[in-house]
């Protein structure tokens, strides 16, 4: 695994989100205690300048995913839509929402599916989930290579993703995320370091790499050639990738059941840890 890469990208993320969440942190003050009202919802098409491969999302609305053309559009009351921001910076597209403005965020409280953002894009490559919006992808992304950061506690739905490369997600927040389908040409990294829940199947003629902690929860299937899996805190995994060998370290308090067959395992246990099978 590519320590420097996962750095450099890791911090790609965290700078857009840190940039544009001081606007979302400051619009939640405004407008909290408003109730909704019958307001009729439009689209809208969104301009914008430039070409994108990544996604940013800073604001509660949802966005919704389809592979195609470049193409931004947005869905909602006209109340809300005036809230949301959108820039487009070195092949990075960023929504946010502008201070005192009026989101789904601010009736209620809650988003509430009352906006949502429609994006396509040929090649999605990366992609960061910062606040309260959720993402969905509809149809299958093919991308030279993908990584997803969840760093709110929204969720991700994803169809299916054929990388050229490596795939890698982490979290460090308790965001859900749901992967349908995940094949890659190079290494797979699931890196789980909060209390969300994750569920993928992996096909990869490559190594799996799986870092669990806190109070994750996560159902892998699949087939991997090698697995190689730390598992911290209270974490508890559902392993049923199939390989050639297992690489296995349970501490803490983890807990790791193996529902798949492997030629050679090294498994070290903790006092402490569980790893049980069910074959």
């Amino acid at each position: 695994m590519n320590r420097c890469f996962l750095a450099i990208v890791v911090s790609i993320m965290l700078v857009g989100c840190q940039l544009q969440s001081k606007d979302s942190d400051a619009a939640k003050t405004v407008g909290a205690s408003e109730t909704p009202k019958s307001m009729p919802v439009v689209r809208r098409t969104i301009p914008f300048m430039g070409t994108f491969y990544q996604i940013t999302n800073v604001s509660d609305f949802d966005i919704v995913f389809t592979p195609g053309d470049y193409n931004v559009e947005v869905e909602g009351p006209e109340a809300l839509l005036g809230a949301l921001n959108s820039t487009v910076d070195s092949g990075i597209i960023t929504f946010s929402q502008s201070e005192g403005g009026k989101s789904s965020s601010y009736i209620g409280g809650k988003t509430n599916g009352q906006g949502t953002i429609y994006v396509s894009c040929p090649q999605l490559q990366i992609l960061a989930v910062c606040s309260g919006g959720s993402f969905r992808s509809e149809g299958t992304i093919h991308t030279p290579s993908f990584h997803v950061g969840m760093l709110s506690t929204a969720s991700i739905d994803m169809d299916s993703v054929c990388c050229d490369d490596r795939f890698i997600y982490e979290t460090s927040n308790d965001g859900n995320a749901s992967f349908s389908s995940i094949q890659a040409g190079g290494d797979v990294t699931m890196y789980m370091s909060d209390n969300g829940t994750v569920r993928a199947d992996i096909q990869t003629p490559g190594t799996l790499f799986v870092n669990t902690g806190a109070k994750s929860i996560s159902y892998l299937n699949g087939r991997a050639s090698r697995v190689d899996m730390i598992a911290l805190g209270r974490s508890d995994c559902r392993l049923g990738v199939a390989a050639d060998k297992l690489v296995l370290s349970a501490q803490d308090q983890s807990h790791v059941e193996i529902s798949a067959r492997y030629k050679q395992h090294d498994i070290k246990q903790g006092r402490n840890a569980r790893v049980t099978e069910t074959l």
